[in-house]
């Protein structure tokens, strides 16, 4: 399904994991990609679709060994890391999602969990208890796309929660970052937290920065102030995004010369479902039966000079 508004279009895939498969605005008489969106890609609920924008929930980012622990509560869930070893950016992008409202503009997307699936359960003698109600809604207008996602705990429990949203930016070999971060997780092998510091030096974007250093970048922050930008000069634009202050955890990750750039929005840091050094700066949220939470974070074009 298609929405437009203020000079910006997007496609939507609810089927696929309530992704946002492709998001455009105007330039120069023509139309620009704010998403990398790769040409005959089809989406794909089978693993995680490397384009586009889709939402994290009931938690973001890995889970290791489908572990998810906060406030004295622990479980176990399935583990969907193709990789293997890890529950991974929850469940909610690999559903089928229903359309609730729509109009040109927006659309209302529905994801109900009313159990949880009976195969590749590390512990099927007590299956986790998430039950939860998500809603995601997308709003074009002159400035931007916005994205809200909610979660309604149904369980009949207190259960613990993380939010976050994943898109993919395009990224050249010219396109530079700024972003500022309080701190971040020190990462071991597999993206594991083994500490938390201030942000290293190569990491540091705040003065704005070149993404691709012909290496791996990936880092995982605390503390962000919810605002970034990613310049693009060759194409003439920059793109803005603006986060509420509950996703102060991005993820940052780019392949080594990658055409992409991942800044996910997050609740909270990678692992914290399952590691204490995580866990420890950055906790899931413990929601009461019936309670909910929103975040959310908005995209849009702002024109540069060509260079």
């Amino acid at each position: 399904m298609h929405i437009r508004a203020g000079g910006y279009a997007a496609e939507i895939r609810p089927a696929a994991g309530g992704l946002l498969h492709r998001l455009t605005a105007a330039q120069g008489g023509g139309a620009v990609d704010l998403l990398h969106a790769p040409a005959g890609v089809a989406p794909s609920t089978a693993s995680p679709n490397l384009f586009g924008l889709w939402p994290l929930v009931p938690f973001a980012n890995r889970a290791f060994g489908g572990r998810v622990e906060a406030d004295g509560i622990a479980f176990r869930v399935a583990l969907n890391d193709p990789g293997g070893g890890a529950a991974i950016h929850g469940f909610g992008w690999q559903a089928d999602w229903a359309v609730v409202a729509a109009g040109t503009d927006h659309v209302v997307l529905e994801h109900r969990r009313d159990a949880s699936p009976d195969t590749d359960h590390p512990d099927p003698d007590h299956p986790d208890p998430y039950r939860y109600v998500a809603r995601e809604r997308f709003a074009l207008s002159e400035a931007g796309l916005r994205v809200d996602l909610t979660v309604v705990n149904t369980a009949t429990q207190p259960l613990p929660f993380g939010l976050g949203l994943h898109p993919w930016f395009p990224c050249d070999p010219d396109t530079r970052l700024t972003m500022r971060a309080g701190g971040a997780l020190r990462l071991g092998p597999g993206y594991r937290a083994i500490g938390h510091g201030p942000v290293p030096a190569e990491l540091d974007f705040a003065a704005g920065a070149h993404v691709h250093r012909g290496q791996e970048v990936v880092a995982s922050y605390t503390g962000w102030d919810g605002t970034a930008r990613l310049d693009y000069p060759a194409r003439g634009f920059a793109i803005r995004i603006a986060a509420d202050a509950d996703l102060a955890a991005p993820l940052l990750w780019a392949p080594p010369d990658a055409e992409f750039v991942c800044l996910e929005p997050q609740t909270h840091a990678i692992g914290a479902p399952s590691e204490a050094a995580a866990r420890a700066v950055t906790p899931l949220r413990i929601l009461a039966p019936g309670a909910s939470w929103t975040v959310s974070m908005t995209i849009a074009l702002e024109p540069i000079p060509r260079a």
